[in-house]
């Protein structure tokens, strides 16, 4: 006579079952169902549509500037971090309200997931160098900055050849 525990056949069975979906899941390759959302569309154009956009919108500070954040929202702004549309908007304020235009000399645009872009734009703006990173999310068919870094430096070779024109 078997002196099997109760709900001994049960477990093994489930163990077997379990070992076999791992098996298949490794030769497979099957990946985190995230991932399957990553963009499948070129990002270069709207990355640019956004940030054109995004600078016609920061100059002046327009209305729509803070439409283009949400209370998810992290910047990084010469080292000072913080989170959510009215800090990053008075961050913004207290360092660029006054600037009048921003050139990009350089924009990459990766696809991330959730339709998202990862943009990279390097630029001026009148005496001063800019580098920018942004994680672009699709929120209810409209691009939102899910993150944001800014490196926004004085245009040393501007000081100098502003320094040289005066000898």
């Amino acid at each position: 006579m078997d002196h099997a525990h109760p709900g001994s056949e049960e477990d093994e069975r489930a163990s077997r079952r379990a070992r076999t979906q791992e098996q298949l899941d490794e030769a497979a390759g099957v990946y985190s169902s995230n991932l399957r959302t990553l963009r499948t569309t070129p990002a270069d154009t709207d990355a640019r549509d956004f940030m054109r956009r995004y600078f016609s919108n920061l100059v002046g500070f327009k209305a729509n500037l803070p439409k283009m954040y949400f209370d998810k929202s992290c910047l990084t702004f010469n080292g000072i971090e913080v989170m959510g549309e009215n800090p990053i908007l008075m961050q913004l304020a207290l360092h660029l309200r006054e600037c009048p235009f921003y050139n990009i000399q350089y924009l990459s645009a990766q696809p991330t997931l959730g339709n998202g872009i990862f943009i990279i734009v390097k630029g001026n703006s009148p005496g001063h160098l800019f580098t920018m990173n942004l994680n672009i999310v699709n929120i209810k068919k409209k691009y939102r900055i899910l993150n944001q870094y800014i490196e926004f430096n004085v245009d040393t070779t501007a000081v100098e050849l502003a320094g040289a024109g005066t000898t």
